[in-house]
């Protein structure tokens, strides 16, 4: 059994207990949050032999083999280096890190420990999506030219997920200062991840954020400044020479949480809409589909969860994608979307390139 802790526990973390709990062979040994209180509640509910109010502690009191860290953003890069001081293996909430210097950190650090690490980019569990960059990579949709991907929600201007004014789970991902990295961080590095998933690397882009007005005096609310972007628009170049958009918002009503990403190539394309199916993937492939823009849909088995793809990991020692090296690449994409909004120029993402 893998001796497993969980530091943070949030909303997310509920997910990761029950993904490592559903998965077997893990020992829920204990779990960490700085409100005691809310960390023994936890522990409770899901069954883990201790509770600590303290990383540092538990992480000197524990004798563990692997961590998941489910804490805000600002906090990842120092809780993952201290946990792979230690050795341990670890699996991060995304973002990655609040920007490539501390991904690149953590990536080396984990490389230096010979550790296994994984980032919960949650939609990798899409067996569409794993379906769609293998038709890619044996060259069935031939050179790739156009690609579109969009996440979409709707908690700015609608109560599908409750009112953003009155919950802190929401309120704080509005503030920078609190950890929040804004639309682009929060929403964008998944479908950055998910759009390079499929189609490459990104070598270049242009990007836009935006932000607006939601009726608070003086934008603060609860203690907050409420100063992180809600809307990110941008145009990409691959490495296969493919051209697309990449754009997210929590603007966009009829949307509570809705993913897609269609690739074209000069042979085919695929389509990927997570609100249809996790498990179902569109193609229009080979002369018929091609001339007859006739699509076919393909039913696949579902992939395994994030969790027990990190547990086969840590014990075959053999790393699964999307490792701490992932999440260092798409946090070089954020950085580059942050200075080409700044600057209004082309950015090519320097952090990218493997180190």
């Amino acid at each position: 059994m893998i001796r497993l802790a969980i530091i943070g526990t949030g909303g997310m973390a509920n997910a990761h207990a029950k993904g490592f709990k559903g998965a077997g062979g893990a020992e829920l040994v204990a779990c960490c949050d700085i409100d005691a209180k809310r960390a023994e509640s936890f522990a409770a509910q899901h069954g883990f032999a201790r509770a600590y109010g303290d990383a540092g502690e538990m992480l000197a009191a524990e004798k563990l083999d692997a961590v998941s860290i489910v804490t805000p953003n600002r906090s990842h890069c120092e809780l993952s280096l201290a946990a792979l001081k230690r050795r341990l293996h670890v699996m991060c909430e995304k973002p990655l890190a609040m920007n490539a210097a501390e991904a690149r950190r953590m990536f080396r650090a984990a490389r230096q420990a010979g550790a296994v690490t994984m980032v919960n980019f949650s939609y990798r569990q899409s067996a569409a999506l794993e379906k769609a960059r293998d038709l890619v990579q044996a060259g069935e949709l031939g050179r790739l030219t156009h690609v579109e991907a969009s996440y979409l929600q709707s908690w700015l201007c609608a109560k599908g997920w409750g009112d953003w004014r009155k919950k802190p789970a929401l309120l704080w991902r509005l503030n920078r200062a609190a950890g929040g990295s804004g639309t682009l961080g929060d929403l964008g590095c998944h479908i950055l991840d998910f759009a390079s998933r499929v189609a490459g690397d990104i070598t270049e882009l242009s990007c836009k954020l935006a932000r607006f007005d939601k009726g608070v005096p003086g934008e603060r609310l609860g203690g907050y400044k409420l100063d992180a972007d809600d809307s990110v628009f941008v145009t990409a170049r691959f490495a296969s020479g493919a051209v697309g958009t990449i754009h997210t918002t929590r603007w966009a009503p009829g949307h509570n949480n809705s993913l897609r990403l269609r690739v074209y190539g000069d042979q085919g394309a695929v389509d990927i809409d997570l609100d249809r199916s996790y498990e179902t993937l569109r193609v229009c492939l080979g002369e018929v589909g091609r001339d007859h823009a006739a699509w076919t849909e393909l039913k696949l088995a579902a992939r395994e969860s994030n969790m027990a793809r990190f547990l086969r990991a840590v014990k075959s020692g053999k790393p699964e994608s999307p490792t701490f090296e992932d999440g260092y690449k798409v946090q070089a994409y954020l950085d580059a979307c942050l200075e080409s909004d700044r600057t209004g120029r082309t950015v090519t993402p320097h952090g990218a390139r493997r180190s």
